[in-house]
């Protein structure tokens, strides 16, 4: 459940609701974090306007709870970016 919040400087934030407790794992967090970057591309290739809508919320719910939670996550890789042990002067 997420929602907008105000802190105590007056600063509004997206929370994450019942999810934002302490007890919230980081592996958890980026699981999820995860699962939606790849449901989002899933959801792009199908072109399908609606999937894309609920797949791009999900993501930027995982990323608030992350946030709220002090959990690092990383970049997703780009598409130039060569695959593991690759270097430029091979892919060239």
């Amino acid at each position: 459940m997420t929602g907008v919040r105000q802190d105590a400087a007056g600063g509004w934030f997206h929370s994450v609701g019942v999810e934002d407790a302490a007890d919230v794992s980081a592996a958890a967090v980026r699981d999820r974090v995860l699962r939606a970057r790849e449901d989002l591309a899933e959801a792009a290739a199908s072109r399908n306007g609606s999937a894309v809508r609920e797949a791009v919320d999900e993501l930027e719910d995982a990323l608030a709870m992350a946030r709220v939670n002090g959990v690092v996550v990383a970049d997703p890789p780009t598409a130039d970016a060569a695959p593991a042990g690759e270097s430029d002067a091979e892919r060239a």
